[in-house]
């Protein structure tokens, strides 16, 4: 893609990038750069290995990433910058590279009326399953990151969901597995004075690594309830300087998730983020623009399930993990 290069679909194609261990953008299996490739979709694709999956960056509004699956990328899944009402939605991505520094999505100055929606992240190493860094928006642009299933193993620092310098955005229903060995580690991430207005609702934040469930350096978050925040480490969370050991201590120090839980979310398996534990069915209040889970079952319209998968009264009752 080029400037200039408006509703342009790249669609059921095979690409095959370089099996590489660098980290140049000249390397990237699609590369997309410049002004007003507005409209266009990359959709329906197996894209494997090169530096990156999909570079995007450019002034441009409505481009979407659709059902995609990203295989052993070595520095980043998806890098999207300077984007406006872009969509990236039900796509798998994950890869097996040793470079410390991964990222499966990278959002850069792309927050207003951002939708990141129903996409599976499994990372074996690396920093982050989705990064929103410096997303702006407004209160009536907010952006909506919902339904995803993100799990970071590996050891060294890492985030499942870090959200920096980035206001008015919506967390509803993330499940994250960070199986990561570091006791710095987060589920959820949210960092620098510049982050405001950012709510964090119906998500399953789980931390077996021995770090945090959820980590915030300043009190950015001005939303935060429902959700399950479950840590193996010595601190569920930090709110703004203070460790928090318990649920009960994070409520004390944020004022928030007064109707949040603590508890093992029994997920299937590390990177199959269903959820089979009976307590986290109906333990959340509606969210509209929310009416579907990560498979497209219909969220209860008055008892929703925690996290990405609305899985009602049908489970498997394996509490392992």
């Amino acid at each position: 893609y080029e400037t200039g290069s408006t509703y342009c679909n790249i669609e059921r194609c095979l690409i095959q990038g370089w099996n590489t261990t660098s980290t140049s953008t000249d390397l990237s299996a699609v590369y997309a750069t410049g002004s007003t490739l507005n409209g266009s979709v990359i959709q329906m694709n197996k894209i494997s290995d090169g530096s990156y999956g999909v570079y995007l960056t450019g002034s441009s509004s409505g481009m979407q990433i659709l059902q995609n699956t990203f295989i052993n990328q070595y520095y980043y899944g998806i890098y999207a910058s300077s984007q406006t009402t872009l969509t990236i939605s039900k796509n798998i991505i994950s890869s097996n590279t040793a470079y410390t520094s991964y990222y499966g999505m990278y959002l850069s100055s792309s927050g207003a009326n951002l939708v990141v929606t129903k996409n599976k992240v499994s990372i074996v190493n690396g920093y982050a399953g989705i990064y929103v860094y410096s997303c702006s928006a407004s209160s009536g642009t907010r952006g909506l990151i919902a339904n995803n299933m993100v799990s970071l193993a590996g050891s060294g620092s890492g985030y499942g969901i870090y959200n920096y310098y980035s206001t008015y955005q919506n967390y509803y229903y993330n499940s994250v597995n960070v199986t990561r060995t570091y006791s710095s580690s987060s589920a959820f991430m949210c960092g620098s004075t510049s982050s405001n207005n950012i709510q964090l609702q119906n998500n399953v934040f789980a931390n077996f690594g021995g770090g945090y469930a959820i980590y915030t350096d300043y009190s950015s978050i001005n939303v935060s309830d429902y959700n399950d925040l479950y840590a193996t480490g010595s601190y569920l969370g930090y709110w703004y300087g203070s460790n928090c050991a318990t649920i009960t201590n994070w409520r004390s120090y944020s004022g928030m998730d007064v109707h949040s839980l603590s508890i093992l979310p029994g997920f299937t398996s590390t990177t199959d983020l269903h959820i089979c534990n009976a307590s986290l069915n109906g333990a959340c209040l509606p969210l509209s623009g929310v009416l579907d889970d990560f498979d497209g079952q219909t969220r209860d319209l008055l008892s929703p399930d925690m996290g990405a998968d609305e899985f009602g009264s049908a489970l498997i009752v394996n509490l392992g993990s």
